[in-house]
């Protein structure tokens, strides 16, 4: 399934990709736009909002923020950790990209690591899980903008 797709991609309801894009380079008036454009620069999360995940991009040599917010902690920590993997692409590229089979794939690691008593790392790492296996080699709803 496409992240753009995923049914926890949302907020109260209101789906929550693309962000509205604000630019974050100082400039004012801030700059504000939206859609699946620029390339993802960096993800940003904070303790005081655990809930919130902040996407930094670049759009026509400008820095812009947005924020992407949800229900699930556990999820909005789990898309931080995917999209690490993805910095450098542009943000149509990630939400054409099976978030779905990913979560999945890593869910399945880590109940191999617990069955094969490995720690943890070991399993959020990309590749299959064996009992050899030492460290990891690289560690529907309506849109609120309508």
């Amino acid at each position: 399934m496409q992240l753009r797709k995923h049914p926890q991609m949302n907020f109260a309801g209101c789906r929550n990709w693309p962000p509205i894009w604000v630019s974050s380079d100082g400039s004012e008036p801030y700059k504000k736009t939206s859609g699946e454009i620029g390339i993802l620069i960096a993800t940003v999360l904070h303790d005081a909002a655990p809930d919130r995940l902040f996407l930094r991009t670049e759009i026509d040599h400008q820095r812009f923020m947005g924020c992407l917010a949800f229900t699930d902690v556990m999820f909005c920590r789990q898309l931080h950790n995917f999209l690490q993997h993805h910095l450098g692409k542009s943000i149509k590229e990630i939400g054409d990209l099976d978030f779905l089979q990913t979560i999945e794939a890593r869910s399945e690691r880590i109940a191999a690591a617990k069955e094969l008593h490995l720690p943890l790392a070991i399993a959020q790492a990309n590749g299959p899980l064996t009992a050899g296996s030492s460290a990891p080699r690289s560690a529907t709803t309506e849109s609120c903008y309508d």
